[in-house]
């Protein structure tokens, strides 16, 4: 039996399909993915897809690879309009003095770093800027330490300052990375980063 309603869903479906190839934005199997994973991608107006798109690719001037690279890697970025977008962009290049070449790198490396409420990320911006004196460069190209727990954050630099190991200088012969900071294992972090035992760092973590 004929159903106009079904009939309609798979039309737009079709649609936006052909929309997304158009756009050359994306392989077949990419675009299959995105519909499947994402029904945002559905319930949208193309139009609305398609400007949310354009605005982000001039903003952050992007090439046609690096959109593609971005949509796939976290489809939801569009999700809230570009709204919330433009005001963390704003945040990150006047309050937080970013370069626009930082900004296009924080978005490239973790896109969910945009999708963050601004008062989270200035929180651990001030963090990881102030107290633990990390440049803009560092912070941009481990993007991920502004979405990364700051209490564990908080944690392991306090432990490395108990420790006299807290040099995040990368000329220093005794630097510590960033990226060795935000790892989820505490036994790695322990082990390779302190240089000394779990059940030390736990003794810490008892006492902080």
């Amino acid at each position: 039996m004929f159903n106009i309603f079904e009939s309609t869903y798979w039309l737009l479906i079709v649609l936006k399909f052909c929309y997304l190839d158009c756009q050359k934005y994306f392989s077949s199997f990419r675009i299959f993915l995105l519909v499947f994973y994402v029904r945002f991608w559905l319930n949208t107006d193309v139009k609305i897809i398609d400007a949310r798109l354009g605005w982000i690719q001039k903003t952050f001037e992007l090439s046609g690879d690096e959109m593609r690279q971005l949509i796939v890697t976290e489809s939801r970025i569009i999700i809230y309009g570009v709204g919330p977008l433009e005001r963390l962009v704003t945040m990150l290049n006047e309050e937080l003095e970013f370069t626009k070449e930082q900004i296009k790198a924080i978005l490239l490396e973790d896109p969910r770093v945009f999708m963050m409420e601004s008062s989270a990320l200035h929180a651990t911006y001030n963090y990881l800027r102030f107290t633990m004196h990390l440049s803009n460069m560092q912070i941009a190209e481990w993007p991920l330490c502004l979405r990364f727990s700051i209490g564990a954050i908080r944690r392991r630099h306090e432990f490395l300052v108990q420790l006299h190991k807290a040099d995040y200088d990368e000329g220093s012969p005794n630097y510590i990375p960033l990226s060795s900071l935000l790892q989820p294992s505490d036994q790695k972090f322990a082990v390779n980063v302190a240089r000394t035992y779990l059940t030390v760092y736990n003794t810490f973590l008892k006492n902080y």
